[in-house]
């Protein structure tokens, strides 16, 4: 997956695993499979998107971790692209927001 925007990239949600039938392209899943969740993925998503203007994941376990063994999983994302921030100021990702830089540059 690759997120490109004008401005800075700002990550809303991200879920790798299978939550839902919806988005398994005709595959039906049991249960108990359809609720297995990688606990840092929008962690991993943040780290490797805030703030900058285009990033590349792949959706795979190694990247990931396997919240469930032997089930194909998806990597859903939901982002804004943000403008970006003005000569001495620098993005913030965490607090979403243009902060001042500390030195004026």
């Amino acid at each position: 997956m690759t997120i490109t925007c004008d401005g800075r990239i700002l990550i809303e949600t991200a879920t790798y695993g299978v939550y839902s039938n919806n988005n398994t392209c005709n595959v039906e899943y049991t249960k108990e499979d359809s609720t297995c969740i990688a606990d840092k993925s929008l962690e991993i998503v943040k780290a490797e998107c805030d703030g900058k203007s285009t990033c590349s994941l792949i959706a795979e376990n190694e990247v990931f971790g396997d919240p469930c063994r032997g089930t194909n999983k998806y990597l859903v994302v939901t982002w804004y692209c943000v403008q970006g921030c003005t000569e001495g100021y620098y993005f913030d990702s965490k607090d979403e927001v243009c902060q001042e830089c500390a030195n004026g540059t």
